[in-house]
């Protein structure tokens, strides 16, 4: 069974698609494809929210 990976080849007129092939098939047909990487998007931790600034009464003496 052949590892099929996917790749961003370019078809037709300038039109680019996703294809799951095998190296085999992309080093024979799509010289040019790129190969995608898979797994989940990196995610990156929210920033955190700015405080809000209160007022504070001016102290009594």
């Amino acid at each position: 069974m052949a590892n099929l990976k996917p790749y961003r080849v370019t078809v037709g007129r300038g039109r680019t698609t996703i294809l799951r092939l095998s190296e085999e098939t992309v080093k024979r047909s799509y010289p040019d494809a790129e190969e995608l990487k898979v797994g989940p998007e990196p995610t990156t931790p929210e920033s955190p929210k700015p405080r809000t600034r209160t007022r504070s009464k001016a102290a009594e003496k």
